[in-house]
């Protein structure tokens, strides 16, 4: 089982979007059993995964206690010897794929860290006996703050895959992640995702190149691996999004949508 944590400082650059397009991917084009754990207090992965009435749910990642009409805390569920309790407690299959599951994130995320001193409570869930059996991928959506939720993602992965724009703020989130993971000496690969990067039309060569060496550079200033491809911008994202629609499903055909199948494939590959 491969564990991948999805993160960057800053809001709003493409992170639940990576997580939701890449584990519809691995799971649709390549087979994989695959597990979404949605660690962001506004539930955006669950959501666009599962549909909203994910509230619901009578388990999950989410609200201060396990009753009724609400779901349950990382922090809760921990109190409830977590790291023991079978995946099929938590884990909710999605609406877009059989083989796609989400352990669904909610409002209590937000104070998790008054609730929750461990930072391997994750790990242990997910590498106890039975529930390692159960995916070959697990895809970590982060919030972009760096608390007590993003520590148990960064232990329980063996890898961080950080999107990353081509805006000054990103980058900056980027390299604070990145500052975060090298002070904090963690056993991981550090790979850095550039994502909606401005779009190159066929006639546009100059461009085209400008934007190649701006990727490069992107490694370069980071000091981290970058993924062999970039997610291009398309308006066909936004309209996804306003539309509560994965990408995947939205628009299959859009260069974005592609970029991320391939993303997926360069995965499944063991890469």
């Amino acid at each position: 089982m491969r564990v991948i944590g999805i993160m960057n400082r800053k809001g709003g650059v493409g992170k639940t979007t990576t997580v939701c397009n890449l584990a519809y991917w691995l799971a649709s084009g390549h087979g994989k059993r695959v597990l979404v754990v949605d660690l962001d207090g506004q539930g955006n992965a669950t959501d666009c995964l599962t549909g909203p009435e994910h509230c619901q749910a009578e388990r999950g990642v989410g609200d201060a206690a396990p009753h009724k009409g609400t779901t349950l805390t990382l922090g809760a569920a921990y109190g409830m010897e977590f790291p023991d309790m079978p995946m099929g407690e938590l884990a909710r299959k999605s609406c877009v794929w059989p083989q796609l599951y989400v352990l669904p994130g909610g409002d209590g995320l937000f104070d998790l860290g008054d609730r929750l001193e461990r930072v391997d409570a994750l790990e242990r869930f997910l590498h106890n006996e039975e529930n390692k059996k159960q995916f070959d991928f697990v895809l970590i959506d982060c919030p972009p703050e760096f608390n007590i939720a993003v520590l148990n993602a960064i232990e329980a992965s063996d890898r961080i895959l950080i999107p990353t724009t081509d805006s000054g703020a990103s980058k900056k989130g980027a390299a604070c992640v990145i500052e975060e993971l090298r002070g904090g000496d963690y056993d991981v690969r550090v790979t850095v995702l550039p994502v909606m990067w401005p779009g190159v039309r066929r006639r546009q060569k100059r461009e085209a190149k400008d934007i190649a060496r701006e990727i490069t550079a992107l490694g370069e200033e980071l000091g981290c691996e970058l993924t062999p491809t970039a997610i291009s911008w398309t308006p066909k994202a936004g309209e996804a999004d306003r539309a509560d629609k994965l990408l995947a499903l939205f628009s299959p055909k859009c260069a974005a949508s592609m970029a991320y199948r391939w993303l997926a494939r360069w995965l499944a590959e063991g890469r």
